[in-house]
């Protein structure tokens, strides 16, 4: 089993309960186990999940509260006497201000700033990271290593505990860079450089996706994090640097294209009907990378990417 592809105790007891509180909680949790965003395996991810546990919690809290007076209203009968409120109208107001309108105000300026402080941490400067370069085509993945003389297509190495610092561009369309369980999304944008950063903590094999809808192979932007042990991780690169780099061509991109059609990655029917396969193209095989089918089609029982 791949690493991040399991569920840990808590994560089942999780949603164990959840499912017997309510389907749609169960359905927001499931995140929580698998390759969700939830199942965090590194610092960053760590702050990220720690958070939205939070922001659950509060939420939930409050959707107790509100349901309870709710209940309160429909079922309670009026007695003879007026209610407080309608005997004193300014606590009334006062209730108004202050449940509706102090209480909200103070939640939000403390979530803000704990979602400050996550994005602060996840942003701070690193130490001797490992740089990467991630550019960003239609549709597949570029990564370069700038210290190490390095490219790969659709598959990148990190050594496990060694900071990372990504480079995100893009050489056509919007796309945006996504491993869940390491850390949030970053665009991919043309003429622009962002940031991310990650530390993984545990080596294994980690999907990655394109978040942000990018035309036809949206879905065939899929690709693989692979965190190895710091040995492995140099034994790795020693392998790499013997073989020769190619840099795909537009035949090459045409090819990929076919190859998630016909593993039906990507919808490109319309209402006269499906076009045929195009042939395989010769001699560019070796540089295509091996495609996940997507969820819901035959060969994929991992579920989300």
């Amino acid at each position: 089993m791949r690493q991040g592809e399991g569920c840990s105790r808590s994560g089942r007891r999780w949603r164990r309960a959840a499912a017997l509180l309510s389907p749609a909680l169960f359905a927001t949790l499931t995140g929580a186990c698998g390759k969700g965003a939830l199942d965090a395996h590194s610092s960053d991810a760590m702050r990220i999940a720690q958070l939205w546990w939070v922001v659950f919690s509060i939420a939930g809290l409050l959707f107790i509260i509100i349901m309870g007076i709710l209940a309160y209203a429909l079922f309670h009968r009026r007695g003879p006497r007026a209610s407080t409120f309608e005997r004193e109208p300014a606590k009334a107001t006062a209730f108004v201000l202050i449940a509706g309108g102090l209480i909200p105000l103070l939640i939000l300026i403390g979530v803000f700033a704990y979602s400050l402080q996550v994005t602060r941490a996840n942003t701070a400067p690193l130490r001797e990271p490992l740089r990467v370069t991630v550019v960003a085509h239609d549709w597949w993945w570029e990564f370069k290593y700038p210290d190490l003389g390095l490219r790969t297509v659709n598959s990148i190495h990190i050594p496990a505990g060694r900071p990372v610092e990504f480079t995100l561009t893009a050489d056509e369309v919007i796309h945006s860079f996504w491993v869940a369980q390491l850390n949030g999304k970053s665009d991919a944008i043309p003429g622009i450089n962002n940031r991310l950063t990650i530390t993984a903590a545990d080596p294994g094999t980690y999907r990655g996706v394109c978040a942000e809808f990018c035309g036809v192979g949206h879905l065939c932007m899929q690709f693989d994090l692979v965190v190895d042990e710091p040995t492995n991780f140099s034994a790795w690169v020693t392998q790499v640097k013997a073989i020769p780099y190619q840099q795909p061509t537009q035949a090459d991109e045409q090819y990929m294209l076919n190859v998630c059609v016909n593993k039906n990655l990507v919808p490109v029917c319309t209402p006269s009907g499906c076009p045929d396969p195009l042939p395989p193209v010769a001699g560019i095989t070796p540089t295509i990378p091996q495609f996940q089918p997507a969820p819901g089609s035959p060969g994929n029982d991992n579920g989300r990417p």
